[in-house]
C-alpha cells in the first residue's frame, strides 16, 4: 500500500504524510480494507469509530493513479 500511497504524492497527499499513514496501519490494521482487481491491490481505505460520540468517518482513500 505504501508504493500506491507514493503514486498520490504530491497531487493529492503530502510526502510527509507516509509517515502518517504507516503508523495508522501498524495501530489500526483490523481497519483497513484493500480494494483488489484481477489479484492486484489497486487501492484502499480505512474507516474509524469513536463509539464515545457515536460516529465514525472514513481515513486513507486512494486508489493507484495508474
Amino acid at each position: 500500500m505504501s508504493e500506491i500511497f507514493s503514486l498520490n504524492i504530491p497531487k493529492y497527499f503530502a510526502k510527509n504524510e507516509i509517515d502518517d499513514f504507516k503508523k495508522y496501519r501498524e495501530q489500526k490494521l483490523e481497519n483497513y480494507l484493500t480494494t483488489v482487481i484481477e489479484n492486484s491491490i489497486v487501492g484502499g481505505t480505512g474507516y474509524f469509530i469513536n463509539e464515545d460520540y457515536k460516529s465514525g468517518r472514513i481515513t486513507w482513500i486512494f486508489f493507484d493513479v495508474n
